[in-house]
């Protein structure tokens, strides 16, 4: 059987790839990482922060990507001496867009032919992007525009890591103080935090103090997973580039604040706080509301892994779930599980399936079937709970 083009969340991969791997970065003290560049320390509140360019590049491989060139970790923030390692990069980002032209010429010429778009190039890829993950089916013939989608999408998560990167630095070079839980929510999940930082970010008084009711959650999970409560909430659009629908994270916040989980309210200030606000037909959003990897670190991570089985085993119904497709730190998307199945062997993998409840795309069905591809990261991306209670 077919299975439906899914380029659903923020950056959507498909398939089943063998032989992913990521380079496993140290958790090193200043004294013994060579750094060729620094830009000299701030201080926030009692922690010191100093961005640093690495003399020592740390390479990052992904099957995929291969022939496009080399991809690495060049910066990191050494915080109180211990350093957090930023998102790792093409090396010659314009290069790479060049070789992904003959990479996957049968997907870049559907999306140009469907949607009128001008030539692919490093300055029109973004647009090409934006019009991939809300796509939800290709011809009958597209197995070759499926095996292209991985690499795509693969390549668009690499290339917003340089947004990422410079948010980082844009947020630690502000004048005034600095929320040190906010830093801690743009990081990379991988990286390293002071022990006592860790503690005086934890959170006490959040939403995750709060009792979620379950049973009001899971009945506005499947009342508009499949067709979105837009007059309430609007709908929000990719994380880092802003150029399509990307509602996967508003969805489940909906699912939190349904359930009795009071917002915490800093309108008009999307660096804080968990909120949302409507104001005549406008919706207006904190950046923990609508995007994945925000949320999953002001909510609470726990449970990461590689392995599709071993996640299967520890969630439950009504769990806030994560995922991070190619392993470079960051969670691009947002689930929540309405039921949990049996174990079986389901395309060729063993695991208990899980219905889920999600947007963009928009659909509520278990992992097992044709529409649903969380199982193709299996091995490949990392698997997250979120909030768990």
């Amino acid at each position: 059987m077919k299975k439906k083009l899914f380029f659903s969340f923020a950056l959507a991969l498909t398939l089943v790839l063998t032989a992913w791997t990521t380079s496993t970065l140290a958790s090193p003290s200043r004294n013994n990482v060579s750094i060729a560049e620094s830009s000299g320390a701030v201080s926030s509140e009692d922690t010191t922060i100093e961005l640093v360019a690495l003399d020592e590049h740390i390479p990052f491989e992904c099957a995929p990507l291969s022939p496009l060139g080399a991809i690495s970790t060049k910066q990191a923030l050494i915080i109180d001496g211990t350093i957090s390692y930023l998102y790792c990069t093409f090396d010659e980002p314009n290069i790479a867009c060049e070789l992904l032209r003959s990479e996957i010429p049968e997907l870049l010429q559907f999306l140009k032919n469907e949607y009128s778009l001008p030539e692919f190039s490093y300055g029109t890829w973004s647009e090409y992007w934006g019009k991939s993950i809300n796509m939800h089916e290709v011809p009958s013939n597209s197995a070759d525009i499926n095996q292209q989608a991985v690499v795509f999408n693969c390549f668009a998560d690499i290339m917003c890591n340089a947004t990422r990167n410079e948010e980082i630095i844009q947020y630690i070079s502000a004048r005034g103080p600095r929320d040190l839980s906010k830093l801690a929510t743009m990081l990379p999940y991988t990286s390293d935090l002071p022990e006592d930082l860790e503690i005086r970010i934890t959170p006490e008084s959040r939403a995750t103090a709060q009792i979620f009711n379950k049973s009001k959650g899971n009945s506005y999970a499947i009342r508009y997973a499949e067709n979105p409560n837009i007059d309430g909430y609007g709908l929000t659009y990719t994380n880092i580039l802003g150029i399509e629908v990307a509602d996967c994270t508003n969805f489940v916040s909906q699912i939190l604040e349904s359930g009795d989980i009071k917002q915490h309210d800093y309108f008009p200030d999307a660096e804080k706080g968990w909120w949302h606000a409507k104001m005549e037909s406008l919706h207006w959003y904190s950046n923990t509301w609508q995007r994945a990897h925000e949320f999953s670190g002001f909510m609470g991570r726990s449970d990461i892994t590689q392995s599709l089985y071993t996640f299967s085993r520890n969630i439950a119904k009504d769990y806030f779930i994560a995922l991070d497709f190619t392993g470079t730190g960051s969670f691009d998307h947002m689930g929540y599980i309405v039921q949990v199945g049996t174990y079986n062997t389901y395309n060729g993998k063993y695991y208990r399936d899980f219905k889920i409840a999600q947007h963009t795309s928009n659909y509520l069905d278990w992992v097992s079937k044709d529409i649903n591809h969380w199982d193709d990261y299996d091995n490949v991306g990392k698997y997250c709970i979120v909030r768990k209670q």
